[in-house]
């Protein structure tokens, strides 16, 4: 038995000239994009005009940003060196309390066996 869909579509079968003309057509179709990327914290003049048209003293606001974020990332920049030179001088420190212990050992070392050797 058949159902009611195998029935339409069969009833619907398409001539051979059909098909033909079917397929003789063509789509075209064309898909364009664009993008616009930028690095850094100011965006390029002409995206802070369109801010500031849409809404006036963003541009300000951008700008002020970027100086805030400049500022802070000195001042992180500068602590990180702070950091850095206080560590070289410690370890600098470190380094003649070893050579001296070092030498001391060694020389203490000398004595014992040269006594003993006597």
């Amino acid at each position: 038995m058949r159902s009611k869909k195998n029935k339409k579509y069969l009833s619907k079968k398409k001539s051979p000239q059909d098909i033909a003309a079917t397929n003789s057509e063509k789509l075209v179709v064309r898909h364009q994009s664009s993008s616009l990327a930028f690095s850094g914290p100011i965006p390029p003049p002409e995206a802070l005009e369109k801010y500031e048209h849409i809404l006036p003293g963003a541009a300000e606001r951008i700008l002020s940003m970027a100086e805030k974020n400049n500022d802070h990332n000195i001042k992180i920049e500068n602590r990180r060196l702070d950091i850095e030179i206080d560590f070289l001088g410690k370890s600098h420190k470190y380094a003649i309390t070893g050579q001296f212990f070092g030498l001391l050992v060694t020389v203490m070392s000398l004595c014992c066996g040269t006594y003993i050797a006597l």
